[in-house]
């Protein structure tokens, strides 16, 4: 009877579902700043058991933090100047795409002009963000723009396929 607990604790489980994540987004969501957000976020997080302080643990977790958004930062920069290529490759065999602007003609408007002109109205991240975010959003597609006229002509792997069967149709 013991075994037959165990499996109906297991079964029950799988069942179940939590909330939790849900409320704590909303608790991070509702912070009047990133480091109110920051101190919520940390007060779950269990301590290990070399004894580290709580202030420890914040800065190990913002160490975390600030890598992940470098890391996401040059991911950012590698995509959009990846798009500006792709954009250029589009404008040199139609030159007249640019101006599509009436997508219920069957025109296929710029993806990447749509994208640029919501950063530079600082419209770009769902939900809104606060002023430093959309500053660094403005940045980060200049140094794109950058890495693309440093190497316009790089096939970039993710528009592979579709340029080589472009470049079979020349």
């Amino acid at each position: 009877s013991l075994d037959m607990n165990s499996k109906n604790a297991q079964k029950s489980k799988k069942k179940s579902t939590s909330d939790r994540d849900s409320r704590v987004q909303r608790v991070l969501r509702e912070s009047d700043s990133a480091e109110e957000a920051l101190l919520k976020g940390c007060t779950h997080y269990d301590m290990d058991e070399r004894g580290s302080s709580a202030s420890e643990k914040m800065n190990d977790i913002i160490e975390i933090r600030k890598t992940e958004m470098k890391r996401l930062e040059r991911e950012l920069i590698e995509g959009v100047a990846s798009c500006f290529r792709q954009h250029h490759r589009i404008l040199n065999q139609q030159p007249d795409w640019n101006e599509a602007t009436k997508p219920e003609k069957g025109e296929v408007p710029s993806a990447l002009n749509a994208y640029l002109t919501e950063v530079e109205e600082s419209r770009s991240v769902s939900h809104g963000a606060d002023t430093d975010v959309h500053k660094r959003l403005k940045v980060l597609a200049k140094l794109a723009e950058a890495a693309f006229r440093t190497n316009p002509k790089k096939v970039d792997e993710r528009f592979k396929e579709v340029n080589a069967a472009a470049n079979a149709d020349d």
